[in-house]
């Protein structure tokens, strides 16, 4: 019985630090933000940014942001 009540509480500590990893102290969640800024950015892609570059996929880990980008360059560049 006190092995799944240490279970308990260390289950209930991961879900509360992932929770906090998104609110600033002002309270705003950086996690919901993220996601719409990918959401907005994903509708455009493919995009190429320069004659070589080309941003492929928009990605969002909590409060990460990821984006996957292919770089064309020539042997001779």
């Amino acid at each position: 019985m006190k092995l799944l009540v240490a279970v308990g509480a260390f289950a209930t500590m991961t879900v509360a630090s992932a929770a906090d990893e998104c609110l600033t102290a002002g309270g705003y969640n950086i996690c919901e933000a993220a996601a719409r800024i990918q959401q907005k950015f994903a509708n455009s892609l493919p995009m190429q940014v320069s004659d070589n570059v080309t941003v492929h996929s928009a990605l969002v880990f909590g409060r990460r942001l990821s984006f996957h980008a292919v770089w064309a360059q020539s042997n001779a560049e």
